[in-house]
């Protein structure tokens, strides 16, 4: 049985990212209050954080 994996807009992504990037609210209290696994929150940080070109300018100094 294999589960269906629920895509999200770029744009969502990037928005809840900086909750917990720029804001500094824990990946826990975003991802339950916008009802995501935390996994998939943790996911995202991690991405961006790694990756080497920012989509925000705002974080461009990771």
């Amino acid at each position: 049985m294999q589960m269906d994996r629920t895509k999200y807009a770029a744009e969502f992504k990037s928005e809840t990212v900086k909750q917990v990037i720029d804001k500094g609210h824990a990946v826990a209290d975003v991802a339950k209050r916008l009802g995501i696994p935390e996994g998939v929150l943790y996911g995202w940080v991690n991405k961006f954080k790694k990756s080497e070109q920012p989509q925000s300018s705002d974080l461009k100094m990771l």
